[in-house]
């Protein structure tokens, strides 16, 4: 299986439509002026070569935030055990503001902002098998730990 190249460590506003989040695990929420969700994005999904085998991706952590939060609504239930995952975000942008609403299979975050950044830590992605976190747990924990600056 051949590396993924990383297009772009920051990607905003403009590469959302390129941009997708389907079974991206959420790991940490941090809120203050705005709202930092921790997750693992995948990159790529890799069709497996076998009829029947599994699903390989390339996955990396990284954290996406949604700059000034002017409203937001929630509705999550976490059960133990079990990651909570993004089903889709969904985005309109109407009067200079933007309206994202992020689905997951525990419930729904609705906000409303100024935009958004996800920005990727600097792990690059690896292989990954069953959807499993291959990052090493003492790694992704110093990463969290990080207080990111939104540039405006």
């Amino acid at each position: 299986m051949e590396p993924y190249t990383l297009e772009k460590w920051i990607w905003t506003d403009d590469d959302f439509d390129k941009m997708g989040w389907h079974d991206a695990t959420i790991y940490g929420i941090r809120l203050d002026q705005n709202l930092n969700l921790d997750i693992d994005y995948i990159f790529k999904w890799n069709q497996p070569e076998v009829e029947g085998f599994q699903f390989t991706f390339y996955v990396a952590p990284c954290t996406l935030v949604f700059k000034d939060i002017q409203e937001m609504k929630f509705e999550i239930s976490q059960e133990p055990y079990r990651n909570n995952e993004i089903s889709d975000i969904e985005r309109e942008v109407r009067d200079g503001k933007s309206y994202f609403t992020i689905d997951t299979q525990q419930g729904f975050l609705f906000i409303i902002t100024n935009g958004f950044k996800e920005k990727f830590l600097t792990r690059k992605s690896r292989a990954n098998f069953h959807n499993m976190r291959i990052i090493e747990k003492k790694s992704w924990e110093k990463n969290l730990s990080q207080n990111f600056e939104v540039e405006n």
